[in-house]
């Protein structure tokens, strides 16, 4: 941050006040805190953070109530999306998440999802803090 001349810039992390949302939030800030990087935390009733969530350039969502990787990164993604996350236009990206949600076989798919993963990691456009496992099974 100091190379950038940004040292002083104070991050603003918001999330929801309650669950897992506020503790992962927390524990992020934490560890920005002991890198040096100034960060304030927001919390925010959900009926309050909902209603702005994509105007904040520093938050925290989940979207692992999807079957598909492809269906949650065309939702949260993908160019001209009314969530887009990224608040970017990638053609790359764009053009990859056609071509796995055209693919059946999910070994096919699985290497292009991590051409993908490896784009928004690359632009550091996203940080993946927690990677937790869900299941969910149907009556």
């Amino acid at each position: 941050m100091d190379a950038s001349g940004h040292g002083d810039f104070e991050h603003e992390l918001r999330s929801l006040e309650t669950g897992f949302w506020k503790d992962t939030c927390d524990s992020v800030a934490a560890q920005l805190r002991d890198a040096g990087i100034k960060v304030k935390r927001t919390l925010m009733p959900g009926s309050t953070f909902w209603n702005d969530w994509t105007k904040f350039p520093y938050s925290a969502t989940n979207w692992n109530h999807r079957p598909l990787g492809t269906q949650v990164l065309g939702l949260a993604y993908k160019s001209g999306e009314a969530w887009n996350e990224f608040a970017w236009s990638n053609a790359e990206f764009d053009g990859l998440l056609a071509e796995a949600n055209s693919l059946a076989n999910a070994d096919e798919r699985r290497v292009v999802m991590g051409k993908i993963q490896a784009i928004g990691h690359r632009r550091r456009r996203y940080l993946s803090a927690v990677l937790a496992f869900s299941a969910a099974a149907p009556r």
